[in-house]
């Protein structure tokens, strides 16, 4: 979903509007990516290197690109060309809104997925601009703010640490001196009262010691479990900024590369082509097909799953959104709202809940007539 309303678009109900966002993060990239170290050890990525660090590092992104592509071997990506013929014999649809699932497609990441269609038998897919560029998004920001979170409570962490070992260097001195004390007493009942209660003193320092240990040692584990998470956001974060290339997986499991042409500046919306394939393919709808009432479906992977459909009903409509009663939810985004005669009425984008993504609420979606003006230009004709 994405991280703004759309322009003009306006719903006066006291909902809070809450972005669900379906991808995370792309799996490769063709820009320059460098790494570099911080005064504390800990790696960072960016796209442009900082000047006053003389530790940078470019990062590899061919061998990126060559472990990819190893995975995707193993994970059986198709050969392959003619994708509409090898899914309808496979899948065999009987109605519309079947026939339709053929044309929807998840877009994959190492860190989440999305969804998209098949706009062009040429295999263009419309999806959502957030779903290849989530670092736009109101869910990267919050994954950012919890590794800030994270950061402040370790330091925290370190702090009470720092002070508990300074308390204990002065107990253990205290100690020292009262067990000098002690030696030089004589032997008498003042020296075995005073005896009694140092024991008692040195039992809780060995505890509060033991203590101490336990949760350095849980710290330090927490701090290199964190770094390395930090190290993994950082680096995934940057690459998705700049990434141009997507995996795909069809209706029947089998996997893809897709390459970016073209990310809206006006709307959540981007376009996908994999090269060299004859696809299945939606048609958009006129928007004159639009009523209030008129039953609806979602295709997409929602919460991860592939190859869901969901049915409700168009509730509101307005210039640049669809208002439906149909569950969008993560995983839902890019995928198309269709009709009862498998034609797109519009690009499925967000939820507007009261409470958050996994609630009851209205699904919204871009009308297919914004799809038509913002894309149409770099799809075939007969795709328009």
């Amino acid at each position: 979903m994405i991280s703004k309303p759309f322009s003009g678009f306006r719903i006066r109900q006291t909902f809070s509007l809450i972005a669900v966002i379906a991808l995370l993060l792309p799996a490769f990239t063709s820009a320059e990516i460098y790494k570099y170290q911080d005064a504390q050890g800990r790696w960072h990525f960016t796209d442009t290197p900082p000047r006053d660090n003389n530790r940078v590092k470019r990062v590899d992104i061919k061998q990126q690109r060559d472990t990819d592509t190893t995975a995707l071997a193993v994970g059986h990506e198709a050969s392959d060309t003619n994708l509409k013929s090898n899914l309808e014999q496979r899948f065999k649809p009987s109605s519309a809104p079947e026939l339709a699932t053929l044309s929807v497609v998840t877009v994959e990441s190492r860190l989440g997925s999305g969804s998209g269609f098949f706009v062009s038998e040429q295999c263009h897919i419309v999806t959502n601009r957030h779903v290849l560029r989530p670092t736009e998004t109101r869910s990267w920001e919050a994954s950012q703010a919890a590794m800030q979170d994270m950061e402040s409570r370790l330091e925290k962490g370190q702090r009470w640490l720092q002070d508990e070992n300074d308390r204990l260097a002065r107990v253990e001195r205290a100690l020292t001196q009262r067990r000098a004390y002690l030696d030089s007493l004589p032997q008498n009942q003042y020296r075995a009262d005073e005896e009694k209660e140092y024991r008692q003193y040195k039992k809780l320092y060995t505890r509060d010691l033991a203590a101490r240990d336990t949760y350095q040692q849980t710290l330090q584990r927490e701090e290199k479990e964190f770094d390395k998470r930090q190290s993994d956001f950082d680096l995934d974060s940057t690459m998705a900024r700049v990434a141009r290339t997507f995996e795909v997986v069809m209706k029947d499991g089998s996997r893809r590369k897709a390459q970016l042409l073209h990310l809206s500046n006006d709307h959540d919306l981007a376009l996908l082509q994999i090269k060299r394939c004859a696809s299945p393919s939606l048609t958009l709808a006129a928007d004159s097909s639009l009523r209030q009432g008129d039953r609806i479906f979602s295709i997409g992977s929602p919460l991860g799953r592939r190859d869901h459909l969901t049915a409700g009903i168009i509730t509101n409509i307005q210039r640049d959104a669809i208002v439906i009663d149909a569950q969008i939810l993560p995983g839902n985004s890019g995928g198309p709202l269709i009709n009862e005669q498998g034609r797109v009425l519009g690009v499925n984008t967000l939820k507007f809940s009261r409470d958050n993504p996994l609630t009851e609420g209205f699904g919204i979606a871009i009308p297919a007539h914004i799809v038509s003006e913002e894309l149409g230009p770099f799809l075939p004709a007969e795709a328009e």
